[in-house]
């Protein structure tokens, strides 16, 4: 996924030459390293690819080394409110297309979880979903995806506009009363300024949803003895990006449990910053919010 980075100085010599003989060889380890990290990077963006666009990632699981970091993740504290009954399938469904179909401010405000939207944005994101991504051609059901202590139930939306299959999640919560909503700002994959202005460079700090993994891509600032590499994507950017914790932060624990969780790859909700020298497609990883793109409430 380097690809769209400025490479600048890739390749960071970890000691100075010993002696003029040794030149030769220690070009050869220099290249032979260039193309090993490109390996990497060429294999994680494929398997990006794949995740983004053969399937919706799984339900994935919060270690139990995740949900107790010290890090504010944006999960409630406590258990989950078994009182409240999980929709059933058919249910799920139902509740789904209702929420796709609303068109009137209140009823909006009322069954939509907004988030930091407001009911005119929900409205027009619905509104124009089949012009974007086509014709509904099926509801799948996800069934439990909780997270921690937070009820989710999962509807994958299968969408086809010229010969092209597009899908998008659609994560269900009940609220404080136990109602059961639709998550906007997941479903919408909402960031926080938009990823043009973010991608520009005129955003200081950013709280974006992507599909986070490992990497091995040092450059600039970011140096391999001071920092964790990560690759994450967005459905919505055309290119990949990098992200940076550093080494021994809370967000690196965190992010490192998750990913030691088994799978490869993970839904997140990040906040990230640029620091100076940094390319345009490099930022700090400065908090995990969320596992998952839905964003828990607040207690």
């Amino acid at each position: 996924m380097g690809a769209g980075h400025e490479l600048g100085n890739l390749g960071r010599l970890r000691a100075k030459l010993p002696s003029p003989a040794v030149v030769g060889e220690r070009a050869s380890w220099k290249s032979s390293r260039l193309l090993l990290g490109l390996a990497g990077m060429s294999v994680v963006a494929m398997l990006v690819i794949l995740w983004m666009f053969l399937r919706v990632p799984p339900p994935q699981r919060v270690p139990s080394q995740v949900a107790s970091a010290p890090l504010s993740m944006g999960r409630q504290a406590g258990r989950v409110d078994t009182e409240f009954l999980a929709p059933s399938e058919s249910d799920a469904v139902a509740m789904v297309k209702r929420a796709l179909s609303l068109r009137d401010p209140a009823m909006v405000s009322q069954e939509i979880r907004l988030g930091d939207a407001s009911a005119e944005e929900a409205i027009e994101y619905f509104s124009k979903l089949t012009e974007h991504f086509g014709a509904i051609t099926a509801y799948h059901w996800q069934s439990s995806m909780n997270q921690g202590p937070t009820m989710i139930e999962g509807v994958k939306i299968s969408f086809e506009k010229d010969y092209l299959k597009k899908q998008r999640l659609a994560l269900l919560t009940p609220d404080a009363q136990g109602v059961w909503q639709l998550d906007y700002e997941s479903f919408a994959r909402r960031v926080s300024p938009s990823w043009d202005t973010i991608l520009r460079g005129d955003a200081a700090v950013a709280k974006v949803r992507v599909i986070l993994g490992r990497d091995l891509y040092f450059n600039g600032p970011f140096t391999e003895e001071a920092w964790v590499c990560y690759s994450f994507s967005s459905p919505d950017v055309d290119a990949g990006m990098h992200g940076y914790c550093r080494k021994g932060s809370s967000e690196d624990r965190a992010l490192a449990a998750l990913l030691g969780g088994g799978d490869p790859l993970y839904r997140v909700v990040l906040e990230i910053r640029r620091i100076g020298g940094a390319g345009r497609r490099q930022f700090e990883i400065s908090k995990l919010i969320a596992v998952d793109w839905l964003v828990p409430s607040k207690l």
